[in-house]
């Protein structure tokens, strides 16, 4: 079965990447922001009116509706509680993983309070959540026991681009590898342990007297812990670590993949994976 998908964004660029699938019944509607405005009752009209005259303000800030997106969706995922979709029947929450309950060291207090008050109105409201996981939907059903949602299991779809028409000599050149090497292919964030793999080298240094490279990509930023990336490269420069790494960013599919298949072997310590990925 081939149902039609409607994809819904603020950006184009992201209409751009779905076409990439070459899926063949995909529409695109994209979404204003300023179609979300507040549409007062004539009772409300009338008391913010008198309101106004008297403070100076509405008394009313919300409106008594806002308008809805009508397009003919029977089902919306990974769904919003926006009232966009208010009118919208069905509707498939997502939640991508529990981390922040078994890491909370990586999180700020807030952002934490933020999440889980999110997620406990969730599992009392919604009728229906998907996960990416086995091990994400048992740890939902083990942190809210209570909840009554149904929770249903899609796994993630991994395909590839065609890359072994790529030069091995060419890719290696273009980032500056000369010589065997381990490859690691995570964004730069704390839980993916790129720490553990740092003091390794080091170890290897100091005890076999031996020289390794390993070559890292992914995104050097992460949100949560700004100052992480330099953390990683100053222990690199007070270890003298410098021949032996490198942080190659965000590169393209094809590079990666070539690296990846080129490399002695591939290193994955993450400390936390929720995605089946």
């Amino acid at each position: 079965d081939k149902p039609e998908l409607i994809i819904l964004s603020y950006s184009d660029t992201q209409f751009e990447t779905v076409k990439g699938t070459g899926y063949p019944y995909l529409t695109f509607k994209k979404l204003n922001e300023n179609d979300v405005t507040l549409q007062y009752n004539l009772w409300e009209r009338i008391l913010n009116k008198v309101s106004r005259g008297l403070l100076g303000k509405n008394l009313i800030l919300n409106g008594h509706s806002l308008r809805r997106l009508d397009i003919g969706l029977d089902i919306i995922f990974p769904a919003t509680q926006h009232a966009y979709f208010s009118n919208v029947k069905i509707k498939l929450f997502w939640i991508p993983d529990f981390q922040m309950h078994f890491l909370p060291q990586f999180f700020s207090k807030q952002a934490i309070e933020i999440c889980i008050r999110k997620e406990k109105e969730l599992a009392e409201l919604a009728k229906t959540f998907i996960f990416s996981s086995y091990t994400a939907q048992k740890q939902f059903r083990t942190l809210y026991p209570l909840s009554k949602s149904k929770t249903f299991v899609l796994q993630f779809a991994v395909t590839h681009p065609a890359y072994d028409t790529f030069s091995v000599i060419a890719v290696n050149q273009k980032y500056h590898i000369d010589r065997p090497y381990f490859f690691c292919a995570n964004q730069v964030w704390a839980h993916k342990n790129h720490m553990i793999i740092l003091r390794a080298i080091r170890k290897i240094k100091e005890l076999e007297k031996k020289e390794v490279l390993v070559v890292f990509s992914g995104k050097e930023y992460d949100l949560r812990n700004p100052d992480f990336f330099s953390g990683l490269k100053k222990y690199i420069q007070d270890n003298k670590l410098e021949e032996n790494v490198r942080f190659l960013g965000f590169i393209a599919r094809e590079d990666q993949l070539q690296l990846m298949q080129n490399s002695i072997s591939v290193i994955q310590p993450s400390l936390f994976e929720g995605w089946s990925t």
